[in-house]
């Protein structure tokens, strides 16, 4: 059995440090931002999807191809 720093030190290795340094340069204020940032994202693409769906089963309803 691999002892808890043998699993750790492997998820490490594939661990992109570069992401969390980046990360931890910003202040607690831009970090808020980004994650806000990203929820408006997610929220957009949310909606796109639902719209995108929307008019494919619109588009399917009537006999209408893509």
């Amino acid at each position: 059995m691999n002892s808890p720093d043998e699993i750790i030190e492997l998820y490490m290795r594939d661990m992109d440090m570069t992401l969390i340094e980046e990360s931890l340069r910003r202040t607690v204020e831009e970090r808020i931002q980004a994650l806000e940032d990203f929820e408006r994202f997610r929220e957009e693409l949310r909606t796109a999807t639902e719209l995108a769906k929307n008019r494919v089963a619109a588009s399917t309803d009537d006999g209408g191809s893509w």
